[in-house]
């Protein structure tokens, strides 16, 4: 990022500026209940419906964030891949609760490039790891990409490529 705005001439915005690619995430919570297919994602949770549970650090010291939401534990942990232009994202779900679902994006286009591999808005890439098949759907203006976590048997992997 360009910080030169922090430190020259002090008087300004003091903004730091992202050099290079820019690929926005959302706020929403990334895990949530549904009631139907139809139901639109929360853009915020209940106080009740997040407990923090901390975090886990890998050899590497790359933090698994431990949390409960809606009754259900979650690890998920994101790690840059070492070639710096993807970052990779696995969540574990335990014992989780009926009409569970993860949100990996919300765009205005999401398409089908390879089994795998998915275009988000013509600027990124969503992969998916073998065995999960994700499921898009219409909302308002775009579209969303969604992965039921009910009876999930392996952690859920996928890979925000730019």
């Amino acid at each position: 990022m360009d910080a030169t705005d922090m430190w020259h001439s002090r008087g300004e915005a003091q903004l730091a500026k992202p050099m290079g690619s820019i690929v926005p995430f959302s706020d929403a919570p990334a895990v949530s209940k549904l009631s139907d297919m139809s139901a639109k994602w929360p853009d915020s949770l209940a106080f009740d419906d997040l407990q923090n549970d901390g975090y886990l650090l890998d050899k590497q010291g790359v933090p698994t964030y431990k949390y409960t939401t809606q009754g259900t534990k979650i690890g998920d942990k994101i790690v840059p891949l070492p070639d710096g232009k993807a970052f990779k994202r696995t969540l574990t779900v335990d014992n989780p609760t009926a009409d569970l679902y993860c949100r990996a994006v919300s765009a205005r286009r999401i398409e089908q490039v390879d089994k795998e591999l998915f275009r988000v808005d013509g600027t990124y890439y969503i992969m998916v790891e073998r065995g999960f098949d994700p499921l898009i759907r219409s909302i308002g203006q775009g579209e969303e990409m969604l992965f039921s976590l009910n009876d999930l048997k392996s952690p859920l992997t996928y890979s925000i490529i730019w």
